[in-house]
């Protein structure tokens, strides 16, 4: 694997090389050439693999897209990859259709419960509270018991946290995503509160339920957000099902008049006159 030097980074194929980039632990861009094969040989299972993967990848950019605003401080190069490889079990854990045509099942979607956008940091590490989850008429709350700061090294500095409620609904047949987030709610260190968030969501799509926490310091009055990616996290904490309507069964109207057997069909046919009898005329002798 080669490494490119020159003073105009490329990215894509030309000729026989492939040029790409990859960011390291540490956010730095470094930009490598590799040769491109002679031939590529895919079996029909390794094809259909790969049709399925690109499902996956093409709804977790979707979800990337819509959560852009809250990702862009935790991605260090890793979530695409992170955040593919979780889609992709969602994914191969349809079982109702065959390879290549797999879909993303809203009952599937609970195997994204726990997914961390930051991977250096979750809620669990920063607070010691867990999230309940209430739904309700296309409501949905999430409260927080005695919120206070746990024993993280990475929240010695930290004076303040703000906590958020972010719900995401997604519509991965029709490529479309809303969401909406509550207002942040402030938590001084050595404060206990208790906090219940309140948010309105579409409960036809699947619905993805978002912690996300970030922290502050205090300097003469002012605050100012933490650099440390080891203070913050954004997490799914709970995925909501989209609810199907019941479908209504139309009831079949029976009659009380009894049944008749079908007789076949006879032909009536019009009545002959009878011819009358005439008697034998009798020759009189002359």
């Amino acid at each position: 694997m080669g490494k490119q030097t020159g003073i105009l980074p490329i990215s894509g194929k030309i000729g026989d090389k492939i040029y790409y980039a990859r960011k390291n632990k540490h956010g730095k861009t470094n930009y490598f050439v590799r040769n491109a094969p002679d031939e590529v040989r895919q079996t029909a299972a390794t094809q259909s693999a790969a049709v399925d993967f690109g499902t996956a990848s093409h709804c977790a950019k979707l979800m990337r897209d819509a959560l852009r605003e809250y990702t862009l401080y935790y991605d260090s190069g890793t979530l695409i990859n992170s955040l593919n490889k979780a889609m992709g079990e969602v994914v191969w854990a349809d079982i109702g259709h065959r390879p290549g045509h797999k879909r993303i099942e809203g009952k599937n979607m609970h195997l994204l419960e726990g997914f961390n956008f930051n991977n250096e940091a979750n809620i669990d590490r920063l607070l010691n509270a867990t999230p309940v989850i209430g739904n309700s008429n296309n409501q949905i709350t999430v409260s927080l018991p005695e919120i206070s700061f746990s024993r993280s090294k990475a929240l010695n500095s930290v004076t303040h946290l703000s906590i958020k409620a972010i719900a995401l609904s997604v519509n991965f047949a029709n490529h479309t995503s809303t969401h909406i987030a509550s207002e942040a709610v402030l938590i001084r260190r050595n404060e206990k509160r208790q906090v219940t968030f309140t948010l309105n969501t579409c409960n036809k799509d699947i619905t993805c339920i978002l912690l996300q926490v970030q922290s502050y310091y205090e300097v003469n009055g002012e605050l100012h957000i933490s650099q440390n990616k080891s203070a913050s996290a954004l997490d799914i904490i709970s995925v909501i099902p989209p609810v199907t309507s019941a479908k209504k069964k139309v009831k079949k109207l029976k009659t009380k008049l009894p049944g008749f057997w079908c007789a076949p069909a006879i032909q009536i046919l019009p009545k002959r006159k009878r011819a009358v009898p005439t008697a034998p005329r009798l020759l009189l002798p002359e």
